[in-house]
């Protein structure tokens, strides 16, 4: 799983990230891709893709230097609709909401 993670992570801005390129670039088939993830965790390749993108994305947006367009773009999503929908299902709000609450949080100093 660490290899995994780890890979997701190098190419993460790529919009070609998929199961196929990731159980290539293990050196396995798509089908023993899926095997060995399920044996070790409950989701699915595609939602680890997926939350290790939107964890990225809240990290970036902590960070304050990027607008959510970029981080959409910069965390691999296909289209920055495709970013809110993803976002809004794993954080409840849409990225805008959870940025200002985080900038809120953080100037008020209880992050």
């Amino acid at each position: 799983m660490a290899k995994l993670h780890l890979l997701i992570e190098t190419h993460i801005g790529n919009t070609f990230l998929s199961i196929e390129f990731l159980a290539e670039q293990l050196h396995m088939s798509r089908s023993s891709l899926y095997r060995k993830i399920r044996m070790t965790s409950s989701y699915s390749p595609y939602e680890i893709i997926e939350q290790v993108r939107l964890k990225r994305a809240a990290a970036l947006m902590h960070e304050g230097r990027y607008k959510i367009n970029e981080i959409s773009i910069l965390t691999g999503f296909s289209s920055p609709s495709q970013f809110t929908k993803s976002f809004k299902r794993k954080f409840g709000k849409a990225p805008l909401s959870y940025l200002r609450e985080y900038l809120k949080r953080r100037n008020e100093g209880t992050v």
